[in-house]
């Protein structure tokens, strides 16, 4: 990678890490700081017919899956897709690291394991994302050159 856009996803990284610590290391639960925001829209879905399986449980799995989903694709970025196993070990010590904190230090936070499971699917869906980007890449690289070397009949 070329150093100048390289120092951009080690930038765009480090701000990543930076709004997920603040997100879950602040003091408040998110839906307190957000005034119920969260159980409106809800409430609102269910009204719209989606089943009430989906609440506010899903939705902060889903979204603690959404938060680690740049570090992971950004992480394997920076450090090639051959340490992905490294960017899938930092992220999960990552989220043990705050919920570790969030049980010991925030009063008003709640640690989960599952926190810890959905951040660790998320950095691994950043993974895999970045894994199929490069798969088409290459394969369109590949379908180009074969077009391009084959001789005409």
């Amino acid at each position: 990678m070329r150093r100048q856009l390289r120092r951009w996803v080690v930038a765009l990284l480090a701000v990543c890490c930076v709004a997920a610590l603040v997100i879950v290391l602040s003091p408040w639960p998110l839906q307190r700081v957000s005034g119920g925001v969260t159980y409106h829209a809800i409430a609102a879905l269910h009204e719209r017919g989606v089943p009430s399986q989906v609440d506010y449980g899903l939705m902060e799995f889903l979204a603690n899956i959404a938060l680690f989903v740049p570090l992971g694709a950004l992480g394997v970025v920076v450090l090639g897709p051959r340490r992905w196993w490294a960017v899938l070990a930092v992220s999960a010590a990552l989220s043990i690291t705050v919920e570790l904190v969030q049980a010991v230090a925030l009063p008003h936070r709640t640690a989960s394991g599952w926190d810890v499971l959905a951040n660790t699917v998320g950095a691994a869906v950043g993974l895999g994302l970045v894994a199929a980007v490069r798969r088409a890449r290459s394969r369109r690289g590949r379908t180009a050159s074969e077009i391009s070397g084959s001789p005409v009949a």
